[in-house]
């Protein structure tokens, strides 16, 4: 991290003594690709590259900062944020983490019409034949150490069918050799390979057992859901651990997983040294019916970070790294013509999981509580991230645009208003989980704790402090009516345009959550009391004027906080065309801002 005093840090030609860049090394990569990683700068270039807020107010909308502003003579716009007498220019840049600088620039010129040009119609696994523990060949045999992995299999373009990969070589001897690494069936705790699935057609998982004819070393399960599940193994020939995501033996799981198989490889093909931070297939094989994906061993995910740290939020300066960092990745997803449909703290993980502790009483993101000498060393400390580097996972839901949509995607509390409704979706869809991901990060909670359609509607609307966009209402309906199917009264929608909540079957307890719910202003302000007073009704200036907001400190906070605000309400419009696209919120003015906060300090 940036040490840095909480002075404030004067603009030098270097970086002031004492001070560190944090390693980039995740996030740099030597190779011939055309994205950009990290702007060409010096090292003190990762700090925050505006000096004064007269140059922040050439790179801000007036709808953010109010129209407190007139042309000089020269051309120039002069901000009003400050009083007549403290217009000089600043000496010091705010700190920011290098994520944030990092751009992001399609890796082939016309890529969405390439992708859909050239796009991998099949990929079909290698199917490994299962060896039974009665043929003496699995008593003891060698596996060829110096044998090449293909990796991730050759694809066809023309035909969408995979070439066949290169046989793997095991041979039958009774002692190992020079090269070879030998293997014996018994796993340690005397259980064979020889295993069967569950009644659901789930691969049963025993820790310290071998897979797929030896090739792997089961340690242990990390994952489950509907799909199958998700376990860290040794690769005997890779020679380093890695996840395998194990597909149930079931037709529609498996013809899933095919169409998972194309994306990964489609973000592979046109992204070989994964730049733009998506999990990235090894190989992919067929073994015992389970389709199997192996990938990279990353770390936990945001939201097992969160839980291990008591639900508490992110630093800003965090969030924004997290922030910036996904959209580049989305950006990439959707020039590639990939709707992911299922954004959401469980499907980013870290590339490094660990931190460094710091008291609560001494934190930027809780003020004093005189109740926390009662409280345990854990829960008196807050994890703050050494390094918040991501990847995005889980494209098992992922669609091309151009191909079938089904009608429901998404986790509930993410999932955007235009599908809650029926009314067909696309790449805003990705934006709004994006939007109410960032205030989860900022809050610890999640935005949209909501379980039923009406419901979830009714407390979109109490929190935007706004109705359905009247447009979709109108769609919504004409529709329902069509429908024969639905029936009378189950309507999200009344024909005035109103939420039908709430209704008779609403609970008692659904009526007050929505009745409770604050507007997501509020909600975020309350998360960072250093802004307690801002009032997003009124312009940055007037804030300033207003609450008598003089302290330099302060008002960073406010114009971060502002901004971040600002961004969050446009990703969260209620009309998906409302919405701005990943590539203009990378834009947006809130990346061009540094915090002092819990992650920079």
């Amino acid at each position: 991290m940036l040490h840095l005093n909480r002075k404030r840090v004067r603009r030098l030609n270097k970086v002031p003594s004492g001070s560190t860049v944090p390693n980039t090394k995740s996030l740099t990569r030597n190779d011939d690709s055309d994205a950009i990683i990290l702007s060409d700068s010096d090292d003190h270039d990762l700090l925050n590259p505006f000096s004064d807020y007269s140059q922040i107010a050439d790179h801000h909308d007036s709808n953010i900062f109010g129209d407190e502003r007139m042309l000089h003579e020269d051309g120039m716009l002069h901000d009003l944020l400050f009083p007549q007498e403290q217009k000089k220019n600043r000496t010091y840049s705010l700190p920011q983490l290098p994520h944030c600088k990092l751009s992001y620039t399609p890796t082939k010129p016309n890529i969405t019409e390439l992708v859909i040009k050239e796009k991998i119609k099949s990929v079909l696994p290698e199917k490994i034949p299962h060896l039974s523990k009665q043929s003496e060949e699995l008593l003891n045999y060698t596996f060829d150490s110096d044998t090449q992995l293909n990796g991730v299999r050759k694809l066809s373009i023309d035909s969408g069918h995979a070439q066949n990969p290169k046989k793997r070589t095991f041979s039958n001897v009774s002692q190992s050799s020079r090269n070879a690494i030998v293997i014996d069936v018994e796993s340690s705790d005397g259980e064979t390979e020889d295993e069967c699935d569950d009644k659901n057609g789930h691969y049963i998982v025993k820790p310290n057992s071998f897979f797929a004819n030896n090739r792997f070393l089961i340690k242990k399960q990390i994952g489950q859901g509907t799909f199958g599940k998700v376990v860290s193994a040794y690769d005997y020939k890779l020679k380093q651990t890695v996840a395998i995501k194990i597909i149930k033996a079931v037709p529609k799981y498996r013809e899933a997983a095919k169409v998972e198989l194309r994306v990964l490889s489609t973000l592979r093909k046109y992204d070989p040294n994964n730049n733009n931070h998506c999990i990235q297939i090894k190989e992919c094989f067929d073994f015992r019916n389970h389709i199997c994906i192996v990938t990279d061993l990353l770390r936990i995910s945001l939201y097992d970070f969160m839980k291990s740290n008591q639900m508490l939020p992110f630093p800003g300066s965090h969030v924004q790294a997290i922030c910036r960092q996904l959209l580049r990745s989305v950006a990439y997803l959707h020039d590639l013509n990939l709707i992911h449909t299922d954004l959401k703290p469980e499907n980013i993980l870290l590339l490094d999981d660990s931190y460094h502790r710091k008291s609560l009483s001494e934190s930027h993101l809780i003020t004093n509580n005189p109740n926390l000498s009662r409280f345990s060393y854990e829960k008196q400390h807050v994890k703050i991230l050494q390094d918040p580097s991501i990847e995005i996972i889980d494209f098992g839901s992922a669609v091309f645009e151009d191909e079938f949509h089904p009608n429901m995607v998404s986790t509930r509390h993410y999932r955007a208003p235009e599908i809650v409704l029926g009314l067909g979706w696309s790449f805003p869809c990705d934006m709004w989980s994006v939007g109410c991901l960032l205030v989860e990060l900022v809050t610890g909670d999640v935005f949209f704790n909501s379980h039923e359609d009406r419901e979830h509607l009714a407390l979109m609307e109490k929190v935007f402090q706004k109705p359905v966009d009247s447009f979709m209402c109108h769609k919504y309906l004409q529709q329902y009516l069509r429908d024969s199917s639905k029936k009378p009264g189950s309507q999200l929608i009344h024909s005035n345009h109103k939420v039908n909540f709430p209704n008779s079957e609403s609970s008692t307890k659904s009526i007050n959550m929505v009745r409770n719910a604050k507007p997501m202003e509020q909600t975020i302000i309350e998360k960072v009391p250093v802004i307690s007073q801002l009032d997003m009704t009124k312009s940055l200036a007037s804030n300033f004027e207003i609450y008598d907001i003089n302290d330099d400190d302060l008002r960073d906070q406010y114009t971060f906080w502002y901004s971040f605000i600002d961004l969050v309400s446009k990703l969260l419009q209620f009309n998906p065309q409302d919405r701005i696209s990943a590539k203009q919120a990378l834009e947006h003015e809130w990346f061009k801002l540094g915090v002092l906060d819990d992650g920079t300090l």
